[in-house]
């Protein structure tokens, strides 16, 4: 073959931005990237906007918008207070990621939480793959050494009466862990069994529903305004949507479409509650609470999930001035995947009523029991030493421990 008058061009393309900070923030100049062209870019340390040359003299504040506050990267710090300091009372209101910026992000200028990271390499070495060549496996097994899971936390922030909600959101699997192939399957419904399998042949499917590559469960518990039975104080309105959980599940592949591990993450929000900010736990069971484990064996893997939620202490005063105990609003979600099935199982405690929906189709669906008749404070009587003294009686406010029903 021969070619007369080829000519090769070469275009460099515009460098977009190559930045290098220390722990906190404060760019390492030395080593970042300051050659030209350079496409303006202020989504700098953790893809927040830099505030920088706003004002008419080409200055700037200078600081990070986090949303709910500034937060300069030369301190280290925050440049306004913390609106949750009551929950963070033995640090700084002005601290940043828990003064540990390796270990902990904050999101939004509310809270720092951990960025998890689990190794697990017997992901893609499950029996239901047995069949697999020892090339396959190596291959499978490069593509997902490390999954990320997510980190799970919710807070609420109440200004001028409205309430503000940030979801906390971390990231779902690796970047290695999402390019792992490219090959047909997806997670299916029978529409027979409701029984949920990863099997070849993404699209229509005869007698099967396509759930896609992430199965999206929403676990909702809500306050029924047509079975609430108990006090609406001065008015107000207490029923409604208290706690919302979105977890996700993604199947990941090989190459030829073979499913060689699973990753994890959530999404919780907490409903509005009429006097003070709703918590994200129940008072009573201390750190026994809030559980997130996705774990992996030689048979299968498994995923628990568990979210509790409870009014505020505020409105927890007043129902005990009524008489009534809290509820601990509490959510569990069990995901098993074994001999290439998947098996959900949900749980809730007693009250309140609670839903949840596989992307968008409702699974479960259980309706609230009697407020008054369960929640009722125990009443104590006194007995008096000495005759016609009137007598009051006492009430039983101690916090009652997790009851788990499945639904």
């Amino acid at each position: 073959v021969f070619f007369d008058n080829l000519v090769i061009h070469h275009n460099k393309g515009h460098l977009l931005e190559e930045d290098q900070y220390y722990p906190f923030g404060l760019k390492m100049a030395g080593i970042s990237d300051q050659a030209l062209p350079v496409v303006p870019n202020n989504y700098l340390y953790n893809g927040k906007e830099l505030q920088q040359g706003e004002f008419s003299d080409g200055t700037g504040l200078e600081d990070y918008d986090y949303g709910f506050r500034g937060y300069d990267p030369q301190l280290g710090r925050f440049t306004e207070q913390d609106p949750l300091t009551d929950e963070f009372a033995t640090v700084s209101p002005y601290q940043y990621g828990l003064n540990d910026p390796v270990g902990n992000i904050d999101e939004d200028g509310l809270a720092g939480l951990p960025v998890v990271t689990i190794t697990a390499q017997a992901v893609d070495r499950m029996s239901a793959f047995s069949s697999f060549t020892s090339s396959i496996l190596g291959e499978a097994s490069l593509a997902s050494k490390i999954i990320n899971f997510s980190s799970l936390g919710a807070h609420v922030l109440q200004t001028g009466g409205i309430l503000g909600l940030n979801w906390l959101t971390r990231s779902v699997g690796t970047k290695a862990a999402n390019n792992i192939g490219s090959g047909p399957e997806d997670w299916y419904k029978n529409n027979k069994t409701n029984q949920i399998s990863w099997i070849n042949g993404s699209g229509a499917r005869a007698g099967y529903t396509d759930l896609g590559k992430t199965l999206t469960f929403k676990f909702v518990s809500y306050i029924d305004k047509e079975l609430w039975d108990g006090p609406n104080p001065f008015g107000l309105d207490v029923t409604g949507i208290k706690l919302t959980s979105i977890i996700y599940v993604t199947g990941h592949e090989d190459a030829i479409g073979r499913l060689t591990g699973i990753s994890a993450g959530a999404r919780i929000q907490l409903g509005p509650t009429p006097m003070g900010n709703a918590r994200g736990y129940y008072p009573g069971l201390g750190s026994e609470q809030n559980k997130w484990r996705l774990t992996s064996s030689s048979s299968g893997i498994n995923l628990n999930f568990e979210q509790h939620a409870s009014v505020s202490p505020i409105e927890e005063l007043g129902l005990h001035v009524m008489g009534y105990n809290i509820v601990d609003v509490a959510q569990k979600l069990n995901i098993n995947y074994l001999h290439g099935n998947l098996s959900v199982s949900p749980s809730t405690d007693l009250f309140p009523s609670a839903t949840l929906s596989l992307n968008g189709n409702p699974i479960m669906q259980y309706n609230q029991p009697s407020f008054r008749s369960n929640f009722r404070l125990p009443v104590y009587f006194t007995e008096s030493p000495y005759p016609y003294e009137l007598t009051l009686p006492s009430y039983d406010y101690s916090y009652k421990p997790a009851i788990w029903y499945k639904r």
